[in-house]
């Protein structure tokens, strides 16, 4: 991933816990990268909600 791209996210889904700059969240979100292929980001590090405003569970 890359700071400013946009991305689109297809799901999400639990796995490890992130802290940062207080802020904790189990949540990762799958995306779909601009290059092809898949990626998955914490939901911390995204605008929104603790699911980064991605609706769909995977």
């Amino acid at each position: 991933m890359n700071n400013g791209y946009s991305y689109t996210g297809e799901c999400w889904l639990e796995g490890d816990l992130v802290n940062d700059k207080g802020i904790s969240n189990r949540n990762w979100v799958r995306l779909k990268l601009n290059s092809g292929g898949t990626g998955y980001v914490s939901a911390v590090y995204l605008k929104g909600d603790d699911k980064g405003n991605v609706p769909n569970h995977c």
